[in-house]
């Protein structure tokens, strides 16, 4: 992982980059998300999250623009967020839909045990 500042609004924003094959999702700790700003294009997909406690994280929802739906661009932010969560030892609730699909297709013994729904 890469970590850098940025400035946004007269604010410092900490915002971890996290690589998934060829695309960059980083993590805006302030606003509760993983982004990933779609390459060719200027829209972004992201996951949204909260704390249920200071370790539980709620994967509330994932939101991909409609003419990239479909292509795997989700999948990315998920990802980010679930080696977030293992790193940290989190326990995560599957709130969104996308999540619980993505984790009941894609099971692993890294976030299987951290994961409820």
């Amino acid at each position: 992982m890469i970590s850098s500042k940025a400035v946004n609004v007269g604010k410092t924003i900490q915002r971890t980059y996290a690589s998934t094959t060829s695309m960059k999702v980083f993590h805006d700790k302030d606003a509760g998300k993983f982004c990933l700003t779609i390459p060719g294009s200027s829209k972004e997909a992201f996951l949204n999250y909260g704390f249920i406690n200071p370790t539980f994280l709620d994967l509330k929802y994932v939101e991909t623009p409609t003419e990239f739906r479909g292509k795997g661009v989700a999948k990315h932010v998920v990802e980010a967020a679930l080696k977030y969560g293992v790193a940290n030892n989190y326990m995560m609730k599957a709130t969104c839909p996308y999540v619980k699909k993505y984790v009941t297709e894609n099971p692993s013994e890294e976030y299987n045990h951290l994961i409820t729904m």
